[in-house]
């Protein structure tokens, strides 16, 4: 075992060679290893349980590092199992000396062995004297300990434990905070050293990273925290305004995942003057021998002080944008790569909020969970880009039992407000229970019935709602969200904002087959600015609207451009809009069973409207309900009925006319090339000449605030959600077809003209 035997003098040596402008770390911490499993009863896991499944663990961890060419590894405390017990146990006299001896022959076999360092945990010292671990290890600095060489009584009689690594631009600083009296603690002896250390690397112009076990970040002794972590922070603080670079604190001690960027430590204790972030570090063992390892590689930039965390397993991972979550193929185990996707969406968005910078979250497959989006911040907004993704709010359910005739039931624990049945909504049939119609269903006391027609919901799949929203936002601030995204089955809405929202950006979503709404937008009456929502898609939600708009009485900027609504109740329903509604560009409304566009509530609002299409509802296209409401319709084309105020004015309206859809029955709103609709539109501003409609098309058109792109002009953009590509009048005469799919005008021979 005693192969290595490496002195501080050794370690100090290596180091001049491995600490070069760019350092990569790997990083373990609380692995609790414990090679005797018969007095194991650490982390739930109780004898006959084997814990040499740890060892595993820590190999796979060690192979990362392998792979990586790692500068150095770190182990941040309790690496070992002592079980509060000393060497004088009498059912194990050697605990931790046997545990040392197990994981140090692993340690052995890799090609950085002489760059493993260890800072002690209180697991570790509970266990053993200074003088019987370094006799122990190949691997502790034998003269990296000081004081007490005796463990007599458990957290009452611990030694010191403090080194330094010093590279060509960075001083690694190993201290102690785990020591006497009151357990985590840093003694009089660290304190002294961490400042006379702090204070050299500064003279000698290195740039410092701190180790050690437990938090500094919080109130003293609070969760996890050094029960003097503020005289600990005061040293390192001094040396900071004096002029040290401190590139970040690692700990581990908690086993939870913790960050605090520079300025900020947890709510209950007020900064003080800091530039430091402090990382704490997961838990390394697993609770079950299924469970794998939470590790990291950390990467430090030496010309831009940039510190990049990646998280393994349930590691979080830090300064690492963008990352990557594919709900169909990934694994939260992953560390968020391209290469190696996360799978949660609620994991990884809990993950990002603690980065204080600016984030991007790809995102992919589909997702059977809520995403509740945390809040960015000014500057440093949250995207998250869907790529062609799925949020679902129903799961598929199995296991069904025919109760009658062609009528299969179920038990849920959650009420089931939607039904998809091979992708296709199904109608609730209330009351019926076990005499649900075909192609419909029921729900009572628990149990859903469905009727296919003869046929078992298990040889095909049903989806049966279970959760209430798909996409939330709830106090979320400075978040850009981008399709191309479908939310669907959820038993309220597929998307809902509420309470505070500012500076918020969805686009390029579709919400379809929900049970009350598409698009639900409650914020708060104060507090909410910058909203802008464009091309949105909301179709077939059963209950109620595609989209719902509950203004309140602030004055929200409100846009929606390039939206279609259709198979909905209502189209788009407002109220309470004492607040300007701002604007409403280029949307189609159509085949809306009650009304196309309701705007109502108690108070006077302002209406914004231009280019828009309302199409074959069963009563009204628009109905203004607010009898002190003021504002503007401009270019309007609607086939149904308009009911509207005084204070509203309507202009350029053509009604009873029939916009000309390319296919309206299978909600293909693209024009035909006859349609009035075509460059029909009122110029509302679009300031550049890439701008897209719902469909994705480029606008070729000149418009007053814009660049011309193309080798044409047009006269105007079309009204509604598709823009169709200008053609000449020339052009209209040659073209004897139309592409049903795109809209666009094709000759006799079949060509797209151009």
């Amino acid at each position: 075992m005693k192969k290595l035997i490496l002195s501080l003098l050794v370690v100090l040596m290596m180091a001049q060679s491995i600490w070069g402008a760019t350092v990569s770390l790997g990083i373990l911490t609380d692995t609790h290893y414990y090679s005797d499993p018969l007095h194991e009863t650490y982390g739930g896991c109780a004898y006959p349980c084997d814990m040499t499944y740890r060892l595993t663990n820590i190999q796979e961890a060690l192979d990362t590092f392998e792979t990586a060419a790692v500068t150095a590894v770190f182990f941040l405390g309790d690496t070992y199992q002592d079980n509060n017990t000393t060497l004088s146990n009498p059912d194990n006299p050697n605990i931790l000396v046997n545990n040392i001896g197990g994981l140090e022959g692993l340690l052995d076999t890799y090609s950085f062995t002489n760059k493993i360092h260890f800072v002690l945990g209180n697991h570790d010292k509970d266990g053993a004297t200074r003088t019987e671990i370094s006799a122990a290890s190949d691997y502790y600095p034998a003269n990296g300990v000081s004081g007490r060489d005796d463990c007599s009584t458990w957290c009452a009689d611990r030694f010191d434990y403090f080194y330094d690594i010093t590279g060509s631009n960075i001083r690694a600083i190993i201290f102690d905070t785990v020591n006497t009296p009151g357990c985590e603690t840093a003694s009089a002896d660290t304190l002294t050293w961490l400042e006379t250390t702090l204070n050299d690397a500064r003279t000698a112009g290195k740039k410092a990273l701190l180790f050690s076990h437990t938090r500094l970040n919080g109130a003293d002794g609070a969760n996890g925290i050094c029960n003097n972590a503020s005289a600990v922070r005061t040293k390192i603080e001094a040396a900071v305004t004096a002029g040290l670079t401190v590139l970040g604190y690692f700990n581990g001690h908690c086993h939870a995942n913790s960050f605090s960027p520079p300025g900020t430590y947890d709510t209950w204790t007020a900064p003080t003057t800091t530039a430091i972030e402090y990382y704490s570090f997961n838990k390394g063992y697993g609770g079950t021998p299924s469970d794998v390892p939470s590790y990291s590689l950390v990467t430090i930039n030496d010309s831009t002080n940039a510190v990049t965390v990646t998280g393994y397993g349930e590691q979080y991972s830090y300064h690492a944008s963008p990352y990557y979550v594919d709900c169909t193929s990934g694994n939260n185990n992953n560390p968020g790569t391209s290469s190696a996707p996360k799978a949660g969406l609620e994991y990884t968005d809990l993950m990002v909020s603690q980065v204080p910078e600016a984030t991007t979250i790809n995102v992919s497959g589909l997702c059977r969970e809520l995403l509740s989006v945390a809040s960015g911040t000014s500057g440093k907004a949250r995207t998250w880009q869907f790529n062609n993704a799925t949020i679902s709010g129903s799961d598929i359910a199995t296991g069904w039992a025919l109760v009658s005739g062609n009528v299969y039931s179920k038990t849920f624990t959650t009420q089931v407000k939607v039904v998809i049945w091979n992708g296709t909504l199904l109608v609730e049939d209330p009351g019926a229970t076990t005499n649900v119609a075909t192609n419909k269903w029921d729900w009572d006391a628990n149990v859903l019935y469905v009727n296919l027609g003869g046929v078992s919901p298990d040889t095909g799949t049903l989806e049966a709602g279970q959760r209430a929203y798909g996409l939330q936002f709830r106090n979320a601030n400075y978040v850009t969200t981008s399709g191309p995204l479908t939310v669907y089955g959820c038993n309220t809405s597929g998307v809902e904002m509420r309470d505070n929202a500012n500076s918020v950006t969805l686009t390029n979503i579709e919400s379809k087959q929900n049970g009350t709404v598409g698009f639900h937008f409650i914020p708060n009456t104060t507090g909410i600015s910058s909203l802008t929502f464009s091309h949105l898609s909301a179709h077939h939600n059963v209950g109620f609207a595609g989209f719902e708009l509950g203004l309140g009485t602030a004055d929200v900027p409100l846009k929606l451009t390039y939206v279609t609504s259709y198979a909905n109740a209502y189209g788009i329903y407002t109220i309470n809009n004492s607040a300007s509604f701002s604007s409403c560009y280029n949307c189609t409304i159509a085949n809306n069973t009650i009304m196309g566009f309701h705007y109502g509530g108690n108070d006077s609002g302002s209406l914004d409207v231009k280019n828009m299409i309302t199409s074959n509802g069963a009563n009204y296209g628009i109905r203004i309900r607010q009898a002190t409401a003021v504002g503007t319709i401009d270019e309007y084309v609607y086939n149904d009925v308009y009911s509207g105020q005084a204070g509203v004015t309507v202009t350029n309206a053509q009604s009873a006319t029939d916009p000309q859809f390319v296919d309206l029955a299978s909600s293909n709103f693209r024009l035909k090339p006859v349609s009035p609709c075509i460059d029909s539109g009122v110029d509302w501003g679009i300031t550049d000449g890439t701008t897209t409609d719902i469909y994705g098309v480029i606008h070729n058109k000149v418009h007053a605030n814009a660049t011309n792109v193309k080798p044409w002009t047009g006269p105007s953009v079309d009204i509604g959600a598709s823009e169709t590509p200008f053609y000449s009048p020339t052009q209209k005469v040659k073209a004897t077809m139309f592409d049903s799919q795109t809209g666009r005008m094709i000759s006799g021979r079949g060509a797209i003209i151009k």
